[in-house]
């Protein structure tokens, strides 16, 4: 991608900062926009905020944060003009120099992408976690460009506006409803997710989950093309090429890496972490390298984050659950019995489909936030459901009732900015929460 004359900024987050920091020390003359009120300097940029049309200025490029949605007027009108527009991780990306391995899919992205750069670093190989986990790629392409691998957790928003980015280790880890607000329907959601294989080569490797691996496969061949990479499967059959079984990662039916003791050794996590081996082997790293990076690898905070017991009852932070498919996969995780938290902002159209598993696996759900009422509507007549509305209220109530060998989970299954700045705020004040119990 050749450097711009001048350059436009869609969004001042972290992305849009990143990006407009990185144009401005390669001599760009760039102008950044929000539609919210921005208190932000830098030199060499020129910061719009609190507008809602463009400047008429020429453009040879617009920078493309993730929460600026693809229909909206910005991109419409730009795309009219023949502004040519990427997404800031493309950006970033491409003036960075080393390996790729990027990681996307509905579940888990965040876990499996910080344990690859885990083994990698572990493995003594120079290695740098950026994307959706938190530091923007114009960020790193910034400050530190020479990387050996560059580990990538991407986001459907991030895949938006995608041309030619191309990692060398590509993996879908799974599909499911997500975004939909955003995207419209699953095939849309499905078809930005596959912007990030499209590039990809025949010296590279796709791993995609074994429910979607034809489907995806076709969806992502260019007609006529001579250089699809070498996609392989993972999943839990024995169909597929990497599998997870019994605490396992098996290659083709022969044990590579044994689970046991360690956060994957279940059937959700399990899967997970066969794309994960995969990817690694494809980017040079042996089991006995894995294996050590795999025994003190303990996970992200409020990812299934374990806070300890108090007489007997287990407290789980699991508030980077977003979505209910989430929030079931949280529940599966967990031995024994459960008081399930959850609530904020429903990001599904329908909350009914998962009410038959809780009534199975919960003793009580306690809802809480913007949306309570309507998950409680939606669950209350096959389940022990309560609107406790906050929080603290969830977790007094939940600790009142739970006995020796019970967890309360706090899982949301939603977001979390009616109450919280964000699912870190969330989880930390869970965590304050737990440890004021008396």
């Amino acid at each position: 991608m050749k450097n711009p004359v001048h350059a436009l900024v869609l969004g001042l987050g972290r992305s849009g900062k990143a990006a407009a920091r990185l144009l401005a020390s390669e001599g760009a003359s760039v102008t950044s926009v929000d539609e919210a009120e921005i208190d932000w300097i830098h030199p060499g940029v020129t910061v719009l905020g609190s507008i809602h049309s463009l400047p008429d200025d020429s453009f040879d490029l617009a920078v493309v944060s993730p929460g600026i949605p693809p229909g909206g007027p910005w991109l419409t009108e730009l795309l009219a003009r023949g502004v040519h527009c990427v997404s800031e991780l493309e950006f970033g990306w491409s003036r960075c120099r080393a390996h790729t391995l990027a990681i996307t899919g509905s579940l888990g992205k965040s876990t499996v992408a910080a344990f690859c750069h885990h083994c990698l670093e572990k493995a003594g190989r120079k290695s740098v976690l950026a994307g959706n986990i938190g530091t923007p790629v114009s960020a790193i392409a910034l400050e530190a460009p020479e990387q050996d691998v560059l580990v990538l957790e991407v986001s459907s928003f991030q895949c938006e506006q995608m041309h030619d980015f191309h990692p060398e280790v590509a993996v879908l880890l799974n599909l499911v409803p997500n975004h939909l607000d955003r995207h419209g329907d699953m095939q849309a959601y499905e078809g930005a997710k596959a912007q990030m294989f499209m590039q990809m080569g025949e010296r590279d490797v796709a791993l995609v989950h074994e429910a979607h691996a034809e489907a995806f496969q076709v969806r992502c061949t260019s007609p006529g093309s001579e250089a699809d990479p070498e996609w392989q499967v993972f999943g839990i059959s024995n169909d597929s090429g990497w599998t997870y079984d019994r605490s396992s990662i098996l290659h083709q039916g022969a044990p590579v890496l044994s689970l046991s003791g360690s956060l994957f050794a279940n059937r959700v996590l399990g899967v997970n972490a066969a794309a994960a081996v995969a990817a690694l082997t494809a980017l040079g790293l042996s089991p006995g390298q894995m294996e050590e990076g795999l025994r003190d690898f303990t996970g992200l905070p409020h990812r299934m984050q374990d806070l300890g017991t108090k007489s007997g009852v287990r407290f789980i932070d699991d508030s980077k659950s977003t979505t209910l498919s989430s929030l079931v996969a949280a529940v599966s995780m967990v031995e024994g019995p459960v008081h399930l938290i959850a609530g904020g902002i429903v990001k599904e159209i329908d909350v009914s489909f998962v009410k038959t598993f809780l009534a199975n696996r919960s003793l009580t759900v306690y809802v809480i936030g913007r949306d309570a009422q309507r998950l409680y509507q939606g669950w209350s007549g096959e389940l022990s459901c309560k609107v406790v509305n906050t929080l603290q209220n969830a977790l007094e109530e939940s600790w009142r009732i739970a006995v020796r060998g019970e967890t309360i989970l706090l899982s949301p299954g939603c977001a979390s900015f009616d109450q919280f700045e964000n699912y870190e705020h969330r989880g930390r004040c869970f965590a304050e929460y737990v440890e004021s119990l008396s």
